[in-house]
């Protein structure tokens, strides 16, 4: 882990970010700070869009909503310029995908911005609280699966939801649990906890996306929405959709002890 990212300021992280001298996964970056999902839709679907994460805050807690062509986030970070302050993006068009650094030629006066909260923001919380978190002592992005739990649809957006597992020893569940469930802006408490069979995956160790974690016997499996789900919707149908690539997140401003709710 590098220590210097973990503990330093979010606006010196996003400059060394846009200007390509960290490149990564950044879920041990910017430690007390809220991360971001990044979803960047046409202004013809973003109300489906809009309407669909209020109907599905688990996966789709939102931070905050950009105004049509506006590229600069105002209350999540200052200075900022979402088209080039994350390290990977993750285009989906005309039912293709591709990789790319920034997001400059993607660009036109129709794009809505989402930022949708990150379970990355409660790691400190955790191990603050003593809660050991696997994927970070392993230099591993946390393990995601697509679920048989459906989400519930408006206009074109509907699918299932897409879930992040994050190992707890099992005297810890109770704190896991009580410290989530503070902070809904960024996934809130646990969708499932136990059996994974339940919720439709057959193999813990066969992830959709992000790095196998072995359980431990004194372990359990403790699930939460995940901001993937848009993207797995996009690639279902269609959609043309500019998102963050899994892992690279948007760090912004945002303290996560202010976002807790009493």
């Amino acid at each position: 882990m590098q220590e210097n990212l973990k503990y330093d300021n979010p606006k010196n992280i996003r400059k060394s970010i846009s200007e390509l001298k960290v490149l990564g996964p950044t879920s041990s970056y910017a430690y007390g700070y809220i991360q971001a999902n990044l979803v960047i839709l046409n202004k013809n679907v973003a109300f489906d869009f809009l309407s669909y994460s209020m109907l599905n805050p688990s996966p789709c807690p939102i931070l905050e909503v950009l105004e049509p062509g506006n590229p600069f986030p105002v209350k999540s970070a200052s200075n900022s310029d979402i088209r080039y302050d994350l390290g990977k993006y993750l285009i989906f068009q005309n039912k293709n995908s591709k990789i790319v650094e920034n997001i400059e030629n993607y660009w036109t006066n129709s794009k809505v911005t989402f930022l949708i909260g990150c379970l990355f923001s409660m790691q400190k919380h955790f191990e603050d609280a003593g809660i050991i978190i696997k994927h970070l002592n392993e230099n591993k992005i946390d393990p995601t699966f697509i679920t048989n739990i459906p989400t519930n649809p408006f206009g074109i957006f509907d699918g299932p939801m897409v879930v992040s597992m994050w190992p707890v020893h099992k005297d810890y569940i109770t704190k896991a649990i009580t410290i989530s469930s503070k902070l809904p802006s960024v996934h809130g408490k646990p969708i499932h906890i136990g059996d994974p069979e339940l919720i439709g995956i057959k193999d813990i160790e066969k992830p959709d996306y992000g790095d196998i974690i072995k359980l431990k016997p004194d372990e359990i499996p403790v699930f939460w929405g995940c901001g993937i789900t848009p993207q797995l919707i996009a690639q279902q149908k269609n959609i043309d959709m500019i998102t963050h690539h899994p892992g690279n997140m948007y760090i912004t401003d945002l303290k996560t002890n202010e976002m807790e709710i009493i």
